[in-house]
């Protein structure tokens, strides 16, 4: 069986839920268009599986007022394997995709109170079974719990920057919204017709 390994830095900060745990919240509410988990976790034990540099940023030898957040090493195995959105080979795949995905968004808000927060091209697979075609959304790491009220502690702007939503550019402090997402969905589709239309 194909699976997929996603090795990965995630920031290391409470306000950021861990990836695989979005995945088992979106497959307990059933949400369709997404990525089947099969496990992921912390790599733990030995030496440089956190970042140190947080760390220093108190020691009196540094300079400069740059945020450092913390990261942790992790891994994640995904049962589904597909094409990149860029592959696709006709107007009617692409757009049947992304609606896959969105729906997938949709169902994740609506269901399980997800927002994902970083649509884009690369977040988007073309998963071929025996005889159908359909997409499925990936890359929960920036995701946020939306039935959780908390303020953003995040000071940066989230998302894939060709395919932020001119509001979240125009405004760097702004709350990613469900609309935001939306729009980006929109300029997936746009880039993904003049850039690579077949």
């Amino acid at each position: 069986r194909k699976v997929w390994l996603k090795d990965s830095w995630r920031i290391a900060l409470d306000e950021i839920e861990k990836e695989y745990a979005v995945y088992a919240k979106l497959r307990a509410k059933d949400v369709p268009n997404v990525a089947e988990m099969l496990c992921g976790g912390d790599v733990v034990g030995g030496p440089g599986q956190r970042t140190l540099t947080p760390d220093y940023v108190d020691a009196p030898w540094r300079r400069g007022e740059v945020d450092i957040l913390p990261h942790c090493h992790y891994r994640l195995v995904l049962g589904s394997f597909g094409r990149p959105l860029k592959d696709f080979r006709s107007t009617k795949e692409l757009v049947g995709v992304v609606r896959d995905a969105l729906v997938a968004h949709w169902e994740a808000f609506s269901r399980a109170g997800v927002l994902h927060r970083d649509i884009s091209g690369g977040n988007i697979l073309i998963v071929q079974d025996d005889k159908t075609t359909h997409g499925v959304l990936i890359d929960w790491d920036m995701s946020k719990d939306m039935t959780v009220d908390a303020p953003s502690l995040i000071k940066w702007r989230i998302g894939t920057w060709r395919f932020m939503s001119a509001a979240i550019l125009r405004q760097s402090d702004k709350p990613h919204e469900y609309c935001d997402d939306l729009e980006s969905f929109e300029h997936v589709i746009t880039y993904h017709i003049l850039r690579y239309r077949p």
